[in-house]
């Protein structure tokens, strides 16, 4: 460590500039190619920022070698800074010397994870066909409106489908952004969307502090510990209530014993489907999803002939309307009590 305007600046400098001559003769004199500031910066770390590959070839064949996985006071690498910059050549130079794909700096993001929060698409590609062991998540379908309110929308999500609970590709973390809907466009470009859950652990979000009656769209990504997947395409619009429509409601309590019923009927509806799942699975008969169970069912009634057609009947039916109903069910509550019909069933 040393100031700017000491042997260790200089050498920091030229590997910013590019500048060869300078570098060469700092190493021949006995600087030190490990040395850093006092922000932590080595020479590996600038030239690998602005893109000097022969600068990095120098460095790392050094007398004595400048070592990839040094981090500085970011927890940030050689490699976070060359995926940062796009620099892909520079990045498989590091790979070659030990640099770990996986390192997470202090804000947990990999060196994979700056590439694709600078839209370095190719440096992923390339750095996955290095190592094929880095498996990002799958993008995840568009978040869904739960609840809106005044000034909060709350949004939930489907895990991807390549998530694996107990194993390596298991998901760590959600970001969500939020984009406004301006003039009836929907956001073009990544300037219009701005993060409001960096890493969500569960799968729903409330977005706060937004303005009534106001239209806006949400999109998610998920984490592994690979990095971060890419964001998902943009939900449906989704409004705040305007002050009206909240005061036609009869106050936010009763909007929201509305929700409430509407979601217990949802919980009720997934008790049956896990109910039929283990009729089905007694019978030998399996399927991934709800409503595949059914055509299972209906298909083969003769496999499930040992069980007792009255329970699986009645199973199936309400199996049928959650699926089909639950959700019609919860939005027309919900616009009766916006239409001021507190008395609903």
């Amino acid at each position: 460590m040393a100031g700017a305007a000491g042997p260790v600046g200089r050498l920091l400098k030229a590997a910013d500039k590019g500048d060869e001559d300078t570098l060469k003769r700092l190493l021949q004199s006995g600087t030190d190619a490990n040395a850093w500031d006092a922000a932590g910066w080595t020479a590996l770390m600038k030239a690998s920022l602005s893109g000097h590959k022969r600068i990095v070839n120098l460095l790392l064949t050094a007398d004595r070698p400048a070592q990839p996985m040094t981090a500085n006071k970011l927890g940030k690498t050689a490699l976070h800074y060359a995926c940062m910059g796009g620099h892909h050549a520079i990045a498989q130079v590091l790979l070659m010397y030990g640099a770990d794909p996986f390192a997470k700096d202090s804000e947990q993001s990999t060196p994979l994870d700056d590439a694709a929060a600078n839209g370095h698409d190719h440096i992923i590609a390339q750095m996955q066909m290095r190592l094929p062991e880095i498996r990002l998540p799958s993008v995840p379908d568009p978040p869904r409106l739960q609840l809106s309110t005044v000034d909060m929308l709350e949004v939930r999500w489907d895990p991807p489908a390549d998530d694996e609970p107990d194993g390596p590709r298991r998901v760590e973390a959600y970001g969500l952004q939020l984009a406004r809907i301006e003039g009836g466009r929907m956001p073009s470009g990544e300037a219009a969307w701005r993060t409001v859950g960096r890493r969500v652990a569960s799968r729903h979000c409330r977005i706060r502090g937004l303005r009534p009656g106001h239209a806006f769209v949400t999109r998610v990504a998920a984490s592994n510990k690979f990095g971060w997947g890419r964001w998902s395409e943009a939900s449906e619009v989704m409004w705040t209530l305007t002050a009206e429509e909240a005061a036609a409601a009869g106050g936010s309590s009763s909007l929201r014993e509305a929700l409430r019923e509407a979601n217990e009927e949802r919980r009720l509806a997934e008790t049956k489907a896990a109910s039929l799942e283990l009729q089905l699975r007694k019978s030998g008969r399996r399927a991934d999803a709800a409503d595949d169970r059914l055509k299972v069912y209906r298909a083969d009634r003769r496999a499930l002939r040992s069980l007792d057609t009255d329970v699986l009947t009645a199973l199936e039916t309400e199996l049928e309307r959650a699926i089909a109903g639950v959700r019609a069910e919860k939005n027309d509550r919900v616009r009766k009590v916006l239409a001021g019909q507190d008395d609903v069933d």
